[in-house]
């Protein structure tokens, strides 16, 4: 009787532990996931969190389950072709001796996954709030036999430092191409915050210098959307987390958005775009997310700096 009551409750503590505990582990958790089963290849993220990991690939029903549970209604093919379209880009414009900044970077592992030239230096920006993650993350990769060396782990504190601050003080060359990244942090924000933060990053872009980013459909912060059944997951996910969208522009307006800093909008992929990447890569066809990438809202873009 007793274990019968107990039982359950044992379960339901351990599944909560197995479970990713902040938005940048649970994107990197996921994609992990998604590497076992094909989608991705993305086998760095497994040493952030080994036993979760281990204990998810050991389980493949109990993964396949929790992956369709928690990534439906097109979040799986967004989650994967945002991944293939900043790969794709970076690996397309990387030329020796460039650099790469990371804003944000919590747990990316690009700068160890990814087969760069060589020279090209990384800079992984992360809140000077979290002290916790850069460290831990430095420990982990150090303690599975993977090298820092030609990655910068810069904290910053977004409200008393700048972007191009901080870059030269950890060592950024500003004579030199940088490819930005700035993954899953725009619509956080709001426009005064996203314009200082690209003006911060062309003060120190040399020539041949980009940004890879995203926006988010301003759709998506309408009463509308949130009784909409493929966004209702996500604002149920997002007020779990704390971490609640405030900013989105209507895609109409976001070349306009762009080019009213400076920047010039060399590709734009919409969600019909991720979708149609999405059926018609090989090893998809199991999975059974064939919605609009995240809801139909989130539209990827590569930006010329200058």
């Amino acid at each position: 009787m007793v274990f019968g009551i107990a039982a359950p409750l044992i379960a339901s503590a351990l599944f909560k532990q197995l479970q990713p505990t902040s938005t940048a582990e649970a994107v990197a958790f996921v994609r992990h996931m998604m590497s076992d089963v094909g989608l991705l290849n993305e086998g760095v993220s497994r040493v952030f969190f080994p036993y979760k990991s281990w204990f998810w690939t050991a389980t493949p029903s109990l993964r396949d389950t929790f992956l369709q549970a928690v990534l439906g209604t097109g979040a799986m093919s967004h989650l994967a072709t945002r991944t293939w379209f900043y790969d794709r880009h970076l690996m397309s414009l990387l030329k020796p001796d460039m650099q790469v900044v990371i804003c944000g970077a919590g747990f990316d592992s690009r700068a160890h996954r990814l087969h760069v030239p060589r020279g090209v230096r990384f800079f992984e920006l992360d809140l000077a709030q979290h002290p916790g993650v850069q460290e831990y993350k430095v420990a982990q990769l150090a303690k599975y036999g993977l090298s820092s060396d030609g990655i910068v782990h810069l904290p910053i504190d977004f409200k008393r430092e700048s972007i191009s601050e901080v870059l030269m003080r950890g060592g950024h060359d500003p004579r030199k191409p940088t490819i930005f990244l700035w993954e899953g942090v725009t619509m956080y924000l709001n426009k005064e915050a996203i314009e200082v933060t690209v003006r911060e990053m062309r003060k120190v872009a040399a020539p041949g210098s980009y940004l890879l980013c995203e926006l988010f459909s301003a759709r998506l912060l309408t009463e509308e959307a949130k009784a909409d059944p493929s966004l209702s997951k996500y604002w149920k996910q997002v007020s779990k987390s704390g971490e609640a969208y405030s900013f989105g522009v209507w895609p109409k307006e976001m070349p306009k958005f762009w080019t009213s800093m400076q920047v010039h909008v060399v590709e734009h992929q919409n969600p019909e775009a991720q979708q149609k990447e999405w059926l018609m890569t090989p090893g998809t066809a199991r999975w059974t997310d064939d919605d609009l990438p995240h809801g139909g809202v989130c539209h990827l873009f590569l930006l010329k700096l200058k």
